[in-house]
């Protein structure tokens, strides 16, 4: 198994909604994600990790009919796509919250 570090871009933050609505991941880029892999997910511009899954399978083609469920499919080229699950976020701490955590006050 092979562990794989996806950006969610930062400027579409509402694919990773998608993304967990549907329990699945595309690409513009041909990976090779294998079913049982970990994937953490980045989201760039400033977000840090926002989620880890396990591949349900093998990345494959996106092909016409099943497509993807997002809504700039048309702007993007879509390659590649696989199921997860297990998905899991971190909670949202906040500096407060270590320090209360910590012991402190």
């Amino acid at each position: 198994m092979s562990g794989w570090i996806i950006n969610v871009e930062g400027t579409r933050p509402h694919n990773w909604e998608i993304a967990k609505e549907h329990s699945v991941w595309a690409t513009t880029r041909n990976h090779s994600i294998a079913a049982g892999d970990d994937v953490f997910f980045w989201k760039t511009g400033g977000g840090g990790l926002i989620a880890h899954a396990i591949a349900a399978e093998n990345a494959r083609p996106v092909t016409e009919p099943e497509g993807v469920p997002w809504p700039d499919h048309a702007d993007r080229h879509y390659v590649s796509r696989f199921d997860l699950e297990r998905i899991s976020e971190p909670p949202d701490i906040t500096y407060p919250d270590v320090v209360r955590d910590a012991g402190g006050r």
